[in-house]
């Protein structure tokens, strides 16, 4: 249940925002989480600031701006927390038996900065359409932090899966102590990076009017990981299309997208679409 306010200042195109978003199970007004935004228009940009408050969850503030340059969009975004909502894995080792052999911890005073910033073009002659993106992530994991964490987990593997797996039996699901590890160290390793960027390209009317390809990158840039998709499409006639794409997970051994994908891998896909369905 929420409720929200929204002010247009007169004579401007700028425009105050509150919102109050009330707790779902027992409607307690202290669970209440508050939020605020102003939104400023300058020119051909729109500016905005903001915060947001709830009882036991890190207080944030933001600011955004989004603006063009002829045909090239720009955004960017900033965050500023005190506290974090995240766990963090201190430590794995063989002493920490009462903690099933990892220590984790969390950080509910520490300032946390998050920002991202990014384009995109569009060229309707050439029917190209590029986008980018990067992230900063203050809550990620130093390099050197999540390279020690991996190895200390895989130097412990065989305590550390019999654990986990004894903790995924008392749970009700039944993981064997390897693929109780595997999920641990994914769990580990996924969003651990401080930098990330990812790159979209597009082109319609490719040799044929109806043939398009199109390329997405993500790449995990703390640990040199990436995940790459190029696809070919093509529409046969209205409500028929098919596409062929393939997916590859490049990197070192411990990087983000290697691990999540099982090792450095490429994958292949094709999809027929017939309607608003897939087969």
């Amino acid at each position: 249940v929420a409720l929200r306010v929204h002010y247009p200042v007169p004579g401007t195109q700028h425009n105050l925002w509150g919102y109050a978003v009330f707790d779902a199970e027992d409607m307690r007004p202290q669970d209440t989480a508050l939020a605020a935004k102003a939104e400023f228009v300058l020119g051909g940009w729109e500016l905005g600031a903001g915060g947001y408050y709830k009882n036991e969850e890190p207080l944030r503030g933001m600011v955004t701006a989004s603006g063009s340059i002829g045909q090239l969009s720009l955004f960017g975004e900033a965050t500023l927390s005190r506290g974090s909502d995240r766990t963090w894995v201190t430590e794995v080792s063989p002493a920490l038996a009462a903690t099933y052999f990892v220590a984790t911890e969390t950080d509910e005073e520490s300032p946390f900065f998050k920002g991202t910033a990014g384009f995109m073009y569009s060229h309707s002659d050439s029917n190209v359409t590029v986008a980018g993106q990067y992230l900063y992530d203050g809550e990620g994991y130093s390099s050197d932090d999540k390279s020690a964490r991996v190895q200390e987990a895989r130097d412990n593997q065989v305590l550390l899966g019999e654990a986990l797996a004894a903790i995924s039996a008392a749970k009700g699901t039944d993981l064997t102590s390897s693929e109780a590890f595997d999920f641990f160290v994914k769990s580990l390793i996924r969003n651990s990076g401080r930098h990330y960027a990812a790159l979209s390209f597009s082109k319609s009317e490719l040799l044929l009017d109806d043939l398009s390809f199109s390329l997405f990158a993500i790449g995990n840039l703390s640990d040199l990981s990436a995940l790459l998709r190029p696809s070919l499409s093509y529409a046969f006639f209205d409500g028929l299309s098919a596409s062929l794409s393939a997916t590859f997970a490049l990197g070192f051994d411990d990087g983000e997208y290697v691990v999540l994908y099982d090792g450095r891998a490429m994958a292949l896909s094709v999809a027929v679409t017939l309607g608003s369905g897939s087969f």
